[in-house]
């Protein structure tokens, strides 16, 4: 009867020895390979990616040489903008609809030479479709998944706080001034610059 009652207080810790021993709270996690970073990268691009983004924040070294060649500075290609603006006033109507989705795809970018258009234009045509376009960004509630990628790349950076994620956000912040991701790679150098 002891035997048994022994082997019964014996099962419990005998079970704790077979489970993973727990991992110490100031123990860095274990670093990513490459198939995980690709994966935490696509994940970036998903409408949920808080764990992505914490697994990235969690591995500084292995996300900022990740983020160093892919990220790049939004770039504004005015010679484009400017041709689809003067689309915009074509006789034909299917070429100032591609127009205006073109210039509603570039987002911010378009912005400025959307309000030049706008104010200056002698065209009705150019006119009501810039302010429409104007509109239609300031009441716009979702980024493309690439530039929510680069939004979220810039929180992590922000996060990791090191000299090469300062770095690649200094590379951002030199966009072009409108654009989401250059707006928010200013206001994260900001904020590390504070005590």
């Amino acid at each position: 009867m002891r035997r048994l009652l022994a082997s019964l207080l014996l099962l419990p810790a005998l079970a704790c020895l077979a489970e993973d021993p727990p991992v110490p709270k100031d123990m860095p996690p274990k670093p990513p390979d490459a198939k995980e970073m690709e994966a935490l990268w696509t994940q970036l691009l998903e409408k949920e990616a808080f764990d992505a983004v914490r697994r990235l924040i969690s591995c500084p070294e292995a996300s900022v040489a990740l983020m160093k060649d892919r990220l790049q500075p939004t770039r504004a290609d005015e010679a484009e903008i400017a041709k689809r603006i003067v689309q915009l006033d074509d006789n034909d109507f299917q070429v100032r609809e591609a127009a205006s989705k073109a210039l509603a795809a570039m987002g911010a970018l378009a912005a400025p030479a959307l309000r030049k258009a706008a104010q200056e234009s002698a065209s009705p045509e150019v006119r009501t479709r810039a302010n429409a376009l104007l509109e239609g960004l300031e009441t716009a509630r979702e980024y493309p998944a690439e530039i929510l990628r680069t939004l979220r790349c810039v929180q992590v950076l922000e996060a990791i706080g090191t000299p090469g994620a300062r770095e690649i956000l200094e590379r951002l912040a030199a966009g072009a001034p409108e654009a989401p991701v250059t707006v928010e790679a200013k206001e994260a150098l900001k904020r590390l610059e504070k005590p």
